[in-house]
């Protein structure tokens, strides 16, 4: 592809944060949303609309075999991530594809494996990792500027208006904490500590068989331990907070979508690092898979397949240890 030629963007799934993405997509240099699939129509033609795409389809066949769209947008309910990924690469349509990447890491596998076998881009859209905020934090803990990492804690909890059947406590899509909200602590754990080699987690599970608040603690070969939570059924501060071996990094609410953080060093003086900006913070994963497209990648360097199949593997051990099923399993 040239790096002069506008990218076309196709959304299966034109959900709540498919709204988002969207919306965020117009900020967006040298991309286009073309198209809008649905399994409802006339939801397709009604966010179309809205976000000004000439073309709308009932079905996901009909935008995989859409020429003019270049990549798709994931944005279904977890259970479909797997199925609707290998949909799109099978036709050449490279995926940004809506975390958790899938429910369980062999489904993960499989949308790697035609990834690589069909030569065609893939990407957990994990839009924390491309933050501006998140990307100086990494670059800290890199540097080992204050360090090397001795404890992490992090959480994410809010309170969901109960419905068995919507997708949040639904175990036919993939609900729980865990894969809604609890993959993000986890994320940060993975993408600043790595793979753990101690895993410990137990869960409150509902009636249904899913996880209405999950804990997990990590310890790592070098010493460093992680403790992380989850919940669907109360609202937790959703801070995160790095200590290091001669300073630590806080960051407050809302920690997965930063735009600030405090550097703490040993001697207590301290320094905010931030950066503003406009609309939800989708537009940078949408940068980031508009830039591998033009370089002819396949996966992000910066976000690799081997980090979310990292991240589907941990958790599938917490879901083993917490007695969390799901019928994809």
């Amino acid at each position: 592809m040239k790096a002069s030629q506008i990218i076309n963007w196709g959304i299966i799934g034109p959900g709540h944060i498919a709204e988002k993405f969207a919306e965020d997509l117009k900020r967006v240099p040298g991309c286009t949303l073309g198209a809008v699939a649905s399994r409802s129509y006339e939801r397709a033609k009604e966010f179309a609309s809205r976000f000004d795409a000439p073309r709308f389809y009932g079905s996901y066949d009909e935008i995989v075999n859409d020429h003019n769209v270049d990549i798709v947008y994931i944005a279904t309910p977890h259970n479909l991530h797997c199925a609707n990924t290998l949909l799109c690469l099978s036709h050449g349509k490279a995926v940004l594809c809506e975390k958790p990447f899938a429910i369980n890491l062999k489904e993960a596998e499989q949308m790697v494996l035609s990834s690589r076998k069909n030569g065609v881009f893939l990407m957990e859209a994990f839009w924390s990792r491309f933050n501006p905020v998140m990307q100086m934090i990494k670059s800290i803990t890199d540097t080992d500027e204050l360090g090397k990492i001795k404890m992490l804690k992090a959480d994410f909890g809010f309170k969901a208006v109960y419905n068995p059947e919507g997708r949040v406590f639904n175990p036919l899509l993939g609900g729980g904490s865990l894969l809604d909200v609890g993959v993000y602590p986890l994320f940060l754990a993975s993408l600043l500590l790595g793979k753990p080699e101690i895993i410990r987690a137990a869960a409150q599970l509902t009636k249904s068989g899913i996880d209405e608040s999950c804990g997990i603690t990590l310890k790592y070969e070098n010493g460093a331990i992680a403790i992380l939570s989850s919940s669907v059924v109360a609202s937790t501060e959703s801070e995160a907070q790095i200590t290091f071996e001669n300073g630590r990094i806080f960051v407050p609410s809302r920690w997965y979508v930063p735009k600030k953080a405090q550097v703490i060093q040993a001697d207590r003086t301290d320094r905010w690092i931030s950066e503003e900006f406009e609309g939800f913070g989708y537009q940078f994963e949408a940068m980031e898979a508009n830039r591998c497209l033009r370089e002819s990648r396949i996966e992000s360097p910066l976000l690799q397949h081997n980090f979310s199949l990292l991240l589907l593997s941990t958790m599938d051990e917490v879901r083993k240890l917490c007695g969390i099923a799901y019928p994809n399993d």
